[in-house]
C-alpha cells in the first residue's frame, strides 16, 4: 500500500502511513527483530493461501508480489557417531518448514536429507559404518517421505577428526533434481571439517584431500551458479575446527550464514530464524 493509501480501520478513516506509525509491527520495510522477520514470513506464507478469498469478498486486485510458494530444502548432514541428535532433530525441522510455507504437503514445499559419513581409512578401518557407500541420501520429495527416509538413518562410523564433506555437497548440488522455479536452501549440518590439510591441523586419513577426488572449489561454483542458499550449522563446539573451512568456502561461494549450536534441540528455531530472515 502507498502511505497516502485511504484505509477503514475500526471505522476510522486514515492513511496508511498514519496506521504504520500506530501499529510499527505493520512496517514492512524494516526488520528490527528476530520475531518481526518470523511474522513477515507468517505474512507471506498466509497471505499465498488466503489472500485471494479476501480480495474476492472485497472485490479488490489480488496480487504474489514478493510471495514465495515453492521451496526445494536439501539438508546435507554428517551422519557419524555424535550427530544423532541432530539427525533426529532434522525430522522436526522439516515438519515445522511444513507449516510455516505449505498449508498441506502437496509439493509447495519439497525436502531431500543427504547423509554423508567417511572413506573407509588407508589401514582398513571401516569408517562407513554400517553403510556400503559414503553417501546415503532421497530425492527432493514432500515431508513424510523424507522424514520416513530419515529413521532408516543411524549415527554411526568415522574414525579421523575431518569426514567427507565434499561428497556429501557434491551430491545435493550435483546429484539432486532441483526446481529452478522455487527458492532453494541447501542446510548443512556437521561438526567436522573436510579432508585436506588446509582445512585441520589435526589428525588425518587424507591430508592431500579427500580422496573422491572432487574439487571442492567446483562444487561451491555449481552451488553459487544455481542459486543454491548455503546455510552452515556447526554443531557440537565445533567453531574452532570449523574456521578454516568457512573461510576458504567464504572464498568460493561468497558470504553464507552460519550458527553454532551447542545444543540440537536449537535446530528447529535457529534454522527456521535464518530462512525466514532470507526471505
Amino acid at each position: 500500500l502507498q502511505e497516502n493509501r485511504l484505509i477503514n480501520y475500526k471505522n476510522k478513516g486514515m492513511t496508511w502511513n498514519e496506521f504504520v506509525r500506530s501499529h510499527p509491527s505493520w512496517n514492512f520495510k524494516v526488520e528490527n527483530s528476530e520475531n518481526e522477520a518470523l511474522n513477515k514470513a507468517k505474512f507471506w506464507s498466509i497471505w499465498n493461501k488466503a489472500g485471494p478469498q479476501i480480495c474476492r469478498h472485497y472485490n479488490i486486485h489480488y496480487t504474489t508480489d514478493h510471495v514465495l510458494d515453492k521451496f526445494n530444502f536439501a539438508f546435507v548432514t554428517d551422519c557419524t557417531g555424535s550427530m544423532y541428535p541432530y539427525i533426529e532433530n532434522t525430522k522436526n525441522t522439516i515438519n515445522a518448514l511444513v507449516r510455516k510455507f505449505s498449508s498441506d504437503d502437496t509439493g509447495a514445499c519439497l525436502f531431500s536429507f543427504v547423509g554423508y559419513r567417511d572413506h573407509d581409512a588407508p589401514s582398513g578401518a571401516n569408517a562407513k559404518g554400517s553403510w556400503s557407500d559414503v553417501v546415503n541420501a532421497c530425492p527432493l520429495q514432500q515431508a513424510q517421505n523424507t522424514i520416513q527416509f530419515i529413521n532408516t538413518i543411524t549415527a554411526d562410523g568415522g574414525g579421523d577428526g575431518p569426514e567427507a564433506v565434499v561428497d556429501g555437497l557434491n551430491y545435493a548440488v550435483n546429484n539432486l533434481t532441483w526446481d529452478s522455479s522455487s527458492k532453494k536452501y541447501l542446510i548443512h549440518i556437521l561438526d567436522a571439517p573436510p579432508h585436506g590439510k588446509e582445512f585441520s591441523h589435526g589428525y588425518d586419513d587424507y591430508p592431500r584431500g579427500c580422496p573422491c577426488g572432487i574439487p571442492y572449489a567446483d562444487v561451491l561454483t555449481r552451488m553459487k551458479e544455481q542459486d543454491i542458499t548455503y546455510i552452515v550449522i556447526r554443531c557440537n563446539n565445533s567453531v574452532d575446527s570449523l574456521r578454516q573451512m568457512i573461510s576458504i568456502y567464504n572464498k568460493h561461494y561468497g558470504d553464507f550464514n552460519t550458527v553454532s549450536l551447542n545444543d540440537a534441540k536449537q535446530l528447529e528455531f535457529k534454522t527456521l530464524e535464518i530462512i525466514c530472515k532470507d526471505i
